[in-house]
């Protein structure tokens, strides 16, 4: 399992009276999914089953994300 830290920035802006807020780094996200579905599409001809595990954990992954923002958000925000 990888840590989300590489997924979720953390701002505090001045209009926001020393509140902070979480969001998805988008650019950590989509290299992670786009390395993700490269692996998938080399995979899918020769272990279609493989591939669709690729898939699964990344959309589980991505949903861990934007987990960890809700608490982070709903906690500090």
């Amino acid at each position: 399992m990888r840590s989300m830290r590489g997924f979720i920035e953390i701002e505090m802006h001045p209009w926001s009276k020393g509140k902070k807020t979480a969001y998805v780094c988008y650019p950590g996200m989509c290299g992670s999914m786009k390395s993700t579905i490269d692996w998938a599409h080399r995979y899918v001809k020769k272990d279609s089953d493989f591939a669709l595990e690729l898939l699964t954990l990344a959309i589980k992954e991505q949903e861990k994300v934007r987990n960890v923002i809700k608490r982070f958000n709903r906690r500090f925000g």
